[in-house]
């Protein structure tokens, strides 16, 4: 048998088409099955980060109420030391003006 015989001319193409159709739906369906995963990961990752973005926001919503809390109970604190230091002021005034001699 030659290589010059049709039939084995017809084998080698009928083979080569066999082995370029089996190789372009491989190709294609590992192809199909990669976007697949990748789409499903995308998904779930977005959805994971809605979840953080939730959280986080949640978190920030209560630490601003206990940075307002802490902001209260400072303001409370520093008008209470403001009263003391009023009263200091007027009580060492009032000794000023006795040791000094003035009358009030």
């Amino acid at each position: 048998m030659d290589v010059n015989d049709p039939q084995i001319w017809v084998l080698i193409g009928t083979f080569s088409t066999v082995l370029i159709g089996v190789l372009t739906l491989t190709l294609s369906l590992t192809l199909r099955t990669v976007r697949a995963e990748v789409g499903k990961v995308r998904h779930e990752l977005l959805g994971e980060i809605g979840e953080v973005r939730h959280e986080l926001r949640g978190e920030i919503r209560a630490l601003g109420a206990d940075i307002a809390r802490v902001e209260g109970v400072m303001n409370a604190r520093f008008e209470t030391v403001d009263r003391r230091l009023d009263g200091l002021d007027r009580d060492v005034t009032a000794l000023t003006r006795r040791v000094m001699g003035e009358e009030a």
